[in-house]
């Protein structure tokens, strides 16, 4: 019986020592396999940076047969990072040697990879190339795309790694793109990580780019803040070159704000550092102060200075044609400035003659606009026409020019996004294509298993059944075997408590030899410690001795040294004190001397100044006088001109029936109008206010009455809420806005209704404007407010309502101009007056409603300025 036990437990722990070898066995081969693919790691890293080294030497055929050897073996471990790295250096390498399409099918493929093991990281590296890549290609749109995912994707992450790079490039795009806004907030942000790195010519670098782009935009305050930055800083550093070039900066912004006078003084300032002889200055540096300077003494009228000006940076640009031909443009315009039209011809003519060969478009186009100008000065209406019409073919041929640039650029970003397109869906049917490959694979491994799985079972069936077979055998002799063990327990236990009594008194003998040498030993230890302190004690003793006698020495010594310092400092105070007064008193005299002597050369100066104004101011007066008699004649033609577009008494009463129009323009034109069509049987009607008034909302309100035309005529729109969408895509395109900014607009009420129906309804849609209803019934005035966003707005929503309206109840359209209006307390008329007002005259006809508006208003304005256009439409059903 105990036999067969012992041989079922050999069965089991053979059983289990199989496994156990198994097991061990697929260890040793899973580490032999990690240690194998930690050497290829290791060795694709090696092959990339070997391969990326060759990129940048130029060794393009070593550089391919690295990346490909670094790419199979990075395949075949599944090297994420190796495969996405090689990759991305592929695309390097095909943007460097100019082959576009391979470098993008290898970006993109990187791109593919990246995204399907979420390797974020990675993606932010491909889409810097990306934006890189598109940048070489002049694709400054697909450019700013992919940088500005690859900005996103740091932010997320907090990957700071390349972020100074990255904005920069989105900075430059936005630039290339006049994108201003956007240019100056990434500049900003660049010079915020700068500081944080302590990088001080990074950020000044960065807000030298700031100063250019501000300057470029006109946001002339922000740029002269920039500048007086910089200024301090190279000031600081003391760089001449940079200081007299950031005067001649400064002077140029206050001469583009009209302060010629405070850009002269820049001007001054720049030039008196280039006249000193110990300052290397470049030549270009000079010329472009010297012709800022002239062109500022130009619009000072101080035309003899600008001349010398001109004359010098002329001299100085000997060995640069086309500056030279700049510079006779500049002169030119300062002799027919001046009244010298020969001369002026003479200077204009030479700019031709230098510029033409040289195809120096824009050259030629200030030369001849010039010369069409002098020419008609002159009375020479047939040479003025003559040259105005080179100056007409010249600007439209450089547009043209700039529109086929423009188009071509459409045109290949275009094939760009296609083939992008292109190279992304086969790399989406191979990723699928090898996604259904590793789905079989596995299915495979499954079914492997599973056959595994029944086999083992089996075995274990097999055992299990053995088992059994086996226990009933046993059964008797494992009750034979229980009997023997008690008996030998019993045995065991007698001889156990003998020799643990045994135990236990030679454990008592032991403990009490070792307490007794313990206690010897403490003696011992004790009377080495006492001797010990006693000897510190005394050497303790003779040390504090010696040392209160080296601090008697030390403190007479202190004593002598602190008088003798104390006698010489004395000594050099009072010499310093002399000395010191002395040289301000110097310094004093040579100050008061050179002012006395700044201030005579001054004084002449103003003198010979103020004689040359005088005579300035009277030509001015004179000129001023005919310019002013030609703006009159133009806006008196301006006023014509929107009057014939207006509605005619006619129509209006024909289509409006019992109504008023108060109409107030500021100046003599106006940004407000009202526009009046019917179509079918349908009435529309819309009071308009545009953004400015006089000239340039005259202009808005014609381009806008012209868009209500063709919106309504030829596009047959005839839904008030979709009326005013369409005209907010057209200000949109007319005006360009999305290239220049959204700011100008308008604000309206359009209101239409079906003659002849009942029960009566009025359907309009306000641009922040409301529609005031008085219901006769209830003798309720209602304030309906519009939609929230102007005409101009980007991406505006605009929603129509509609009311019922009964005989008897009226409607009115107005702009802001009476609302707003101020008295002489600068008091506005507002809402509830205005609401008030309509209110308590419904009683009378629109005749005398129109009176009573109109007193009210003149009542409220007194003696103040009218503010703005006024535009008020009554309408009585």
């Amino acid at each position: 019986m105990n036999y067969d036990n012992k041989h079922q437990q050999v069965i089991i722990r053979a059983l289990w020592l199989w496994c156990f070898l198994l097991l061990t066995i697929h260890q040793v081969q899973g580490q032999t396999n990690a240690q194998d693919k930690t050497k290829d790691s290791l060795k694709v890293l090696k092959l990339n940076t070997e391969f990326e080294t060759a990129i940048k030497q130029k060794k393009y055929t070593q550089a391919i047969s690295l990346g490909k050897t670094a790419l199979q073996i990075s395949e075949k471990q599944l090297f994420v990072k190796g495969k996405i790295k090689c990759l991305t250096l592929f695309g390097q390498l095909y943007t460097t040697t100019n082959k576009t399409s391979e470098a993008l099918t290898y970006f993109l493929r990187a791109e593919s990879f990246a995204q399907s093991f979420n390797a974020e990281i990675q993606l932010i590296n491909i889409y810097d190339n990306l934006g890189q890549f598109y940048q070489k290609l002049n694709l400054f749109k697909k450019a700013l795309q992919y940088l500005t995912q690859a900005y996103d994707l740091r932010k997320k992450n907090n990957y700071l790694t390349g972020l100074d790079q990255n904005l920069e490039n989105i900075a430059f795009c936005h630039s290339v793109l006049e994108q201003y806004t956007s240019t100056q907030v990434f500049y900003e942000k660049l010079v915020g990580l700068y500081r944080k790195q302590k990088k001080q010519e990074a950020v000044i670098n960065t807000i030298e780019k700031l100063a250019l782009i501000t300057s470029v935009s006109k946001q002339y305050n922000k740029a002269i803040k920039h500048y007086l930055t910089l200024l301090n800083y190279y000031k600081k550093k003391k760089d001449i070159s940079k200081i007299s070039n950031i005067y001649n900066d400064l002077g140029f912004l206050y001469q583009r704000k009209d302060d010629a006078q405070t850009a002269i003084n820049y001007f001054g300032l720049s030039s008196e550092i280039t006249r000193q002889k110990s300052n290397p200055i470049p030549d270009d540096q000079r010329i472009t102060l010297l012709i800022n300077t002239g062109v500022a003494y130009t619009n000072l009228e101080s035309f003899n200075r600008a001349k010398k000006n001109f004359q010098q940076a002329a001299q100085l640009a000997q060995n640069d044609p086309l500056k030279q031909a700049e510079i006779h443009n500049y002169a030119g315009s300062n002799y027919y400035l001046s009244g010298n039209n020969f001369q002026a011809l003479n200077e204009v003519e030479q700019a031709i003659a230098i510029a033409r060969p040289k195809k120096a478009w824009n050259i030629l186009l200030t030369s001849y606009k010039l010369l069409s100008l002098i020419h008609k000065e002159e009375r020479n209406n047939k040479k003025a026409q003559e040259f105005n019409i080179r100056y007409l073919a010249l600007k439209r041929q450089l547009k043209d020019d700039a529109a086929k640039r423009k188009k071509d650029a459409s045109y290949n970003l275009a094939l760009m996004d296609q083939q992008e397109k292109r190279i992304k869906n086969v790399l989406a049917q191979e990723r699928q294509y090898a996604e259904l490959q590793d789905k079989q694979e596995q299915q495979k491994r499954d079914l492997a298993l599973k056959d595994n799985l029944v086999q083992l079972q089996q075995n274990q069936l097999a055992l299990i059944t053995k088992e059994r077979e086996l226990d009933a055998a046993n059964y008797q002799r494992a009750q034979l075997d229980k009997v023997r063990q008690e008996q030998a327990l019993q045995i065991s236990e007698g001889k156990l408590r003998e020799a643990k009594l045994a135990a236990e008194k030679s454990n008592a003998a032991l403990a009490l030899e070792r307490e007794k040498a313990a206690k010897k030993l403490r003696e011992e230890r004790n009377r080495r410690q006492v001797a010990e302190l006693e000897r510190q004690k005394q050497s303790q003793k003779k040390e504090l001795e010696l040392q209160k006698a080296r601090q008697k020495y030390a403190i007479g010594i202190i004593i002598l040294i602190a008088a003798i310092l104390g006698l010489v400092s004395w000594g050099l105070i009072v010499t310093r004190k002399n000395k010191r007064k002395l040289q301000k008193q110097k310094t004093k005299i040579e100050d008061q001397n050179g002012e006395i002597i700044s201030q005579n050369e001054e004084l002449y100066q103003q003198q010979e100044e103020i004689m040359a104004q005088r005579d300035a101011i009277e030509q001015k007066n004179t000129l001023l006088s005919n310019q002013n008699l030609h703006i009159q004649q133009s806006i008196q033609a301006a006023l014509t001109i929107q009057d014939a577009i207006a509605p005619n008494p006619e129509k209006t009463g024909n289509l409006l029936g019992t109504h008023f129009i108060i109409y107030r323009p500021k100046d003599i034109v106006s940004g407000d109008f009202y526009w009046l069509e019917k179509v079918e049987n349908r009435t529309f009607v819309a009071a308009v206010d545009c953004t400015g008034h006089g000239v340039p909302g005259a202009f808005m309100s014609m381009i806008g009455n012209n868009l209500l035309n063709q919106i309504l005529q030829l596009q047959k729109i005839h839904e008030p809420d979709q009326i005013l969408t369409a005209l907010n895509k057209e200000v949109e395109t007319v005006l360009r806005q999305k290239e220049k900014g959204y700011r100008n607009g308008m604000d309206m009420i359009l209101a239409s209704w079906e003659q002849g129906k009942a029960p009566l309804e009025v359907v309009f849609c306000g641009a922040k404007r409301p529609l005031y209803h008085y219901k006769k019934a209830t003798d309720e005035m209602q304030r309906i407010k519009g939609n929230r966003y102007s005409i101009g707005y980007q991406n505006p929503g605009f929603e129509q309502e509609v009311i019922t309206v009964e005989p008897g109840d009226s409607i009115y359209l107005c702009s802001d101009g009476f609302v707003d209006q101020n008295n002489e307390a600068r008091k506005k008329f507002g809402y509830k007056r205005f609401e008030a007002l309509l209110h308590d005259c419904q009683q009378h006809p629109m005749e005398k409603q129109q009176e009573i508006i109109e007193q009210a208003l003149d009542q409220h304005m007194g003696s103040a300025e009218q503010r703005d256009d006024i535009l008020l439409i009554g309408v009585k059903f």
